[in-house]
């Protein structure tokens, strides 16, 4: 995630931001979100930081600034429909920052609060054992199938609804 206000058109910049802020939980989790900025820009899609600062961010304790970040996210997006209602906005982000769960202060609950309609997808990240979700399981059995390895993607039926589509690309994810 970027901050408000980054200069999302300098690529570099934006490379060596996403490396200095999550390499350090993976080696290459900085270069795999720096593919999904370039696979972005390349459709042509307008890129806006939504974050609060580091600054922000490293002098709350977590727990107040989950709540101060989807705040601040649900006015950066609202202000951008309000400005475009044509436009769609598509944000990638962690599962607790949208979603279904309880919890009411999700962006996507807060812009739903305000008017705006929006769909979640969760991303399943491939064949693994984890399977707490029925959806989750006839992605599974798909995927083994071999019928068909291409991206799935599955509606949520089930009660405990995370979200409303789990998407998973089975193993024809490639990864470079």
């Amino acid at each position: 995630m970027l901050p408000k206000g980054f200069d999302t058109t300098d690529s570099e910049k934006v490379r060596q931001y996403l490396q200095d802020h999550w390499n350090d939980k993976d080696p290459s989790m900085g270069d795999k979100y720096f593919e999904i900025y370039s696979l972005a820009k390349s459709l042509g899609m307008n890129i806006h930081g939504l974050d609060i600062s580091n600054e922000e961010y490293l002098a709350s304790s977590q727990s107040a600034t989950f709540g101060k970040r989807n705040r601040q996210w649900t006015e950066i997006i609202r202000d951008r429909l309000e400005n475009d209602q044509n436009s769609k906005v598509v944000v990638f982000c962690g599962g607790s920052h949208s979603g279904y769960y309880p919890a009411k202060d999700r962006a996507n609950n807060m812009l739903e609060d305000l008017g705006y309609q929006s769909s979640c997808a969760r991303y399943f990240g491939g064949d693994n054992n984890f399977s707490i979700l029925d959806e989750e399981k006839l992605i599974q059995d798909l995927i083994k199938s071999g019928d068909q390895k291409s991206d799935f993607m599955v509606e949520f039926r089930s009660p405990r609804r995370p979200a409303d589509y789990i998407i998973s690309p089975g193993d024809s994810i490639v990864v470079k």
